[in-house]
């Protein structure tokens, strides 16, 4: 879950619902400043510690619906989500003005890649590009913009740095032109990252996520010839972890 919000007025709800025919135990690592099972309301069936929250789910559509607070300063991160069934993960935003619902959406967990391409359409709103990054070192990405006819106007680097969610805004990356129509924000990494992008229009905004350009790679080769009814040893190769963000 490569971003989660929450602070005075704005919420993130985390569902989370088993898809097998077992009881699923899960477990949600948080990452982020002052990001953690605190920034949200109690609830039964989760028991946390600092960082740590851990639940569990009943076979056959056992759901946890988890709510931030929405209350103190601003903070933002991510979530690595490790469940031993599977599930259908996603966040829900929302944000309030005056005790009425201004503003919501969802966004589903993101597979990493190197390699990200965001649509952009100025008239529909202002472009927000998130990245979460894992690893224990920064990633440095080249941020490039592309006209509606596929050239590049423009390129700025920006870094992520280790275990943080970060996110930026396009406008301010870049000058987008007056006449600027329609075209694409690409985002090349020197290391696996999960992003996601945000649409912000006067207060309102909706989830814009990209498409991963870097394809998982999956090989699977063979060993030695074997007699029939004997043992065969296969090895499989994956270029991407099976794990979500």
């Amino acid at each position: 879950m490569p971003f989660i919000l929450d602070g005075d007025g704005v919420q993130s709800r985390l569902i989370i619902t088993n898809v097998s025919d077992s009881a699923s135990h899960c477990s949600l690592e948080f990452s982020g400043p002052d990001l953690g099972p605190g920034r949200f309301e109690d609830h039964f069936l989760v028991m946390a510690n600092n960082e740590t929250a851990n639940f569990e789910l009943e076979e056959n559509g056992g759901n946890l619906i988890w709510a931030s607070t929405g209350e103190g300063n601003l903070t933002y991160g991510y979530a690595r989500l490790d469940c031993a069934e599977p599930v259908a993960a996603q966040v829900l935003f929302s944000s309030d003005a005056a005790d009425e619902l201004a503003s919501m959406t969802s966004m589903t967990g993101e597979r990493k890649a190197d390699r990200f391409q965001f649509t952009l359409i100025p008239q529909f709103g202002s472009l927000v590009l998130v990245a979460a990054n894992d690893m224990s070192s920064a990633a440095s990405c080249q941020v490039e913009l592309e006209s509606p006819y596929g050239s590049v106007l423009g390129e700025t680097p920006i870094s992520v740095p280790a275990m943080t969610s970060v996110f930026r805004m396009a406008d301010e990356l870049f000058r987008i032109p007056e006449d600027y129509t329609a075209g694409a924000v690409r985002v090349s990494c020197d290391r696996e990252v999960a992003a996601t992008g945000f649409l912000l229009n006067s207060g309102l905004f909706s989830v814009l996520p990209p498409v991963a350009l870097s394809k998982p790679m999956i090989g699977i080769s063979g060993g030695a010839e074997a007699t029939e009814g004997g043992d065969v040893v296969f090895t499989i190769t994956a270029s991407v972890s099976s794990a979500m963000e």
